[in-house]
């Protein structure tokens, strides 16, 4: 199960994600942040804090973010990554598509 939470802090818009983004969830995990997404030229904030597992369809999901955000001059920020989720972005190479942060603020 994968739930995302939409917040709006200081003009951007967060999205706090909780539990596992896989084969069953991957698309749904797409298809709710890519609602989120604006026109153009702004920052989405992806908290992880609560994810708790990553497959390579949900590596996959996050690389057609990566691209349509670039698509439309727009950042995706990673933050509050867990250790497990966070090495799997960095075996993968996925952590130089994106900012990863510590916190929200950067």
């Amino acid at each position: 199960m994968m739930e995302i939470k939409s917040i709006e802090e200081q003009g951007r818009i967060i999205l706090e994600i909780s539990g596992r983004i896989d084969t069953t969830t991957a698309g749904s995990f797409e298809k709710q942040v890519l609602q989120h997404f604006p026109d153009s030229g702004e920052e989405i904030v992806l908290d992880c804090e609560r994810i708790e597992y990553i497959s390579s369809a949900g590596l996959r999901s996050l690389l057609i973010l990566a691209r349509t955000a670039s698509g439309r001059h727009m950042h995706i920020a990673l933050c509050r990554v867990p250790e497990l989720v966070r090495e799997v972005l960095e075996i993968s190479g996925f952590d130089s598509f994106f900012e990863v942060r510590h916190e929200r603020n950067g």
